[in-house]
């Protein structure tokens, strides 16, 4: 950040300026340098760390911004801050900017990034967070993780994610689910697992429109004179209804109902 190009004559202490950068909801250095000149109060020093160095006031941008500072006492192992983000249940850096400043437990880093860098220990937030990065190397097409499955004796979501991530071969998403359905080759669970199973969600699409069921129904009802909800179940055992049309068509339809 530049320096001041005038002497300031009645610049605000480090804490009035702190204050300011709170109502402005600014909360680090590349935010302030975004903040246009015009908008800075007067005699607010547009290089804060130069100005309040010379006064001899400053202590680290942490410090300027509210965040926690890198000289903490006793602060958590990478390995313990971890575990307590996991008790919180935290996937995410956005899941964890929501955490209220006060359900920190004492010296834990506000900014684990700065802090753990600084130790040289930190991995990235999808290792803080213990998830995924979306950036798998050689990852697996959809129908070789099905085989790896089908090998392990996997039929479900419970029994994949009792595998310790330690005996997942390399390259292989823990949440294939997410993954897929980001490549586009994702079908649905019944599939995936081999079980046949499919989704209210996944079923409908092999049906036939609200509109074109309710016209085919009609006609049906017709020939073979179904004229209730007994009737439509015979003929369905009979296989006069076409697989195209759902057994339980008011709930495929939700509250649109065509059996009445």
């Amino acid at each position: 950040m530049k320096k001041d190009s005038t002497r300031l004559k009645n610049p605000p202490s480090i804490e009035q300026y702190k204050k300011w950068l709170q109502s402005m909801g600014v909360k680090s250095e590349h935010q302030l340098k975004k903040i246009p000149r015009t908008k800075f109060p007067k005699d607010y020093p547009k290089d804060p760390k130069g100005h309040y160095k010379r006064q001899g006031t400053w202590k680290d941008w942490s410090d300027l911004f509210g965040n926690a500072s890198p000289r903490l006492e006793n602060p958590p192992t990478m390995e313990q801050y971890k575990k307590w983000l996991q008790s919180m249940r935290i996937k995410s850096q956005s899941e964890f900017r929501k955490i209220p400043k006060s359900e920190f437990p004492k010296n834990y880093p506000k900014d684990p990034h700065n802090h753990y860098s600084k130790q040289g220990v930190w991995q990235g937030w999808n290792n803080l967070t213990d998830t995924e990065s979306h950036f798998i190397k050689n990852p697996p097409t959809y129908d070789k993780y099905k085989e790896w499955l089908r090998s392990n004796g996997v039929k479900s979501l419970k029994e994949l994610r009792k595998i310790p991530k330690s005996e997942f071969p390399r390259g292989y998403p823990k949440d294939p689910y997410y993954y897929y359905k980001k490549q586009g080759t994702w079908k649905s669970y019944g599939d995936f697992y081999g079980t046949g199973n499919i989704s209210p969600q996944e079923h409908s699409k092999q049906f036939l429109s609200f509109v074109d069921a309710k016209k085919q129904v009609k006609v049906l009802a017709k020939k073979y004179n179904i004229t209730n909800w007994d009737g439509w179940k015979k003929a369905k055992k009979e296989g006069k209804i076409p697989e195209n049309i759902p057994w339980a068509p008011n709930r495929i339809y939700s509250k649109k109902r065509i059996i009445k």
